[in-house]
């Protein structure tokens, strides 16, 4: 679970900067955005093995991917705007509640 949650707490940091960027309409941001899929994709596979290991649900990995969705078609549509707020909320959010189930 250690893993999970250190790796939740560097994609939040990454998106910070990530959805800085695109609010400033800055292209490096598309930089970052490759590592925070990349990262997200560790971290769904890191949930989905511990889910299964220790028959507990931490979260929907589901509504994670759904939100990643979303901020593909923002992408694929040139919203910037929505993607960033999309990570910068939803996503982040979602990290979240794998952060605090550390401390629970």
């Amino acid at each position: 679970m250690e893993n999970i949650v250190e790796l939740a707490k560097l994609m939040q940091e990454k998106i910070n900067i990530m959805t800085e960027l695109f609010y400033q309409q800055n292209t490096n941001a598309y930089q970052y955005l490759n590592v925070i899929l990349e990262g997200l994709t560790q971290l769904i596979n890191l949930l989905v093995q511990y889910q299964a290991e220790n028959n507990e649900k931490i979260l929907d990995e589901q509504e994670l991917l759904q939100s990643i969705t979303e901020a593909f078609t923002a992408m694929q549509e040139g919203d910037n705007v929505l993607l960033a707020d999309l990570f910068s909320y939803n996503i982040k959010e979602q990290l979240q509640t794998l952060i605090d189930c550390e401390n629970k």
